[in-house]
């Protein structure tokens, strides 16, 4: 809902592209088969610069919390889906490559959750596979995929980032001020 940054923080600015462009340009090019962008029903995509091409779902259940838009994206995503790459709109400097990695461990491991880890503690972006769709539509709250990677630790294949720069979310107008300071110095790529 972004009640911490003030307002809809996917349209805020970085280096002059909006937040939510990154992850998408960054997937886009990374050759994810599909893009799905679940918004709030009030959300002005015509004002979104990177939507071509990206389903928009609109998540009339916004407010129950992160999991209402996991379970959008899990009902949008169709049967014949092997995976669901779960990213926020709010993560600008993941990059293609960590992307096309955490792809390629999931084409070696399609049984498994792919998750994304930091110093040992895991994160988003994570691949969960199609098995596990029913599970993600039980997500309830602010619980995200946490609750899943916490109570399948034996289906988890890591994949290790050693940069906190790259998992770096805007939360707070601070936030997007770093990031911001980030971009322009050249350091998003670390």
């Amino acid at each position: 809902m972004g009640t911490r940054f003030g307002g809809d923080k996917i349209f805020a600015l970085i280096g002059g592209k909006q937040v939510v462009c990154f992850p998408v340009d960054d997937l886009r090019a990374s050759g994810v088969e599909e893009i799905m962008l679940v918004v709030r029903p009030d959300t002005a995509i015509e004002r979104l610069a990177c939507s071509g091409g990206a389903r928009i779902v609109r998540n009339a259940l916004y407010r129950e919390g992160m999991a209402s838009s996991i379970r959008a994206a899990v009902t949008h995503a169709g049967k014949d889906c092997s995976g669901l790459l779960l990213v926020n709109g709010d993560m600008p400097f993941f990059g293609q490559a960590r992307y096309r990695d955490l792809i390629s461990i999931f084409m070696d491991n399609p049984d498994s959750i792919v998750a994304t880890t930091v110093s040992g503690v895991r994160r988003n972006p994570a691949i969960f596979p199609a098995a596990m769709m029913s599970q993600l539509l039980g997500l309830k709250g602010e619980d995200g995929g946490r609750k899943l990677l916490a109570s399948h630790s034996g289906k988890i294949v890591d994949y290790a980032v050693n940069s906190g720069t790259a998992v770096m979310d805007i939360d707070t107008v601070s936030d997007l001020e770093k990031a911001d300071s980030i971009f322009r110095s050249g350091r998003q790529h670390v």
